[in-house]
C-alpha cells in the first residue's frame, strides 16, 4: 500500500478536519440537550408519602425543642 500522498500538510488537514468534525458534533449535541422540554414537575410517590408530623422525642433528639418554639430551661 502506498502512502506517498500522506504528507505532512495532508496529515495535519486531516487532524483539523476531524477536531471539526468533532466540535460540530459537540454543539448540535449541546443545542439539542439544552432546548429539549423539561419533565413534568410531578412529586415521586415517596415525597408525599411522608407528610405527616411525627411525635418528638426529647430524650432523643434535644435539639427539636425549636421547632416548637418552646423556650428550654
Amino acid at each position: 500500500m502506498n502512502l506517498d500522498f500522506l504528507t505532512r500538510d495532508v496529515f495535519d488537514a486531516l487532524i483539523i478536519g476531524v477536531i471539526i468534525v468533532g466540535l460540530a458534533l459537540a454543539a448540535v449535541r449541546l443545542y439539542t440537550d439544552f432546548t429539549r422540554p423539561l419533565p413534568a414537575d410531578e412529586q415521586p410517590e415517596w415525597y408525599t408519602d411522608d407528610t405527616q408530623p411525627h411525635p418528638i422525642d426529647h430524650e432523643q433528639n434535644p435539639r427539636d425543642d425549636h421547632a416548637n418554639n418552646k423556650e428550654t430551661d
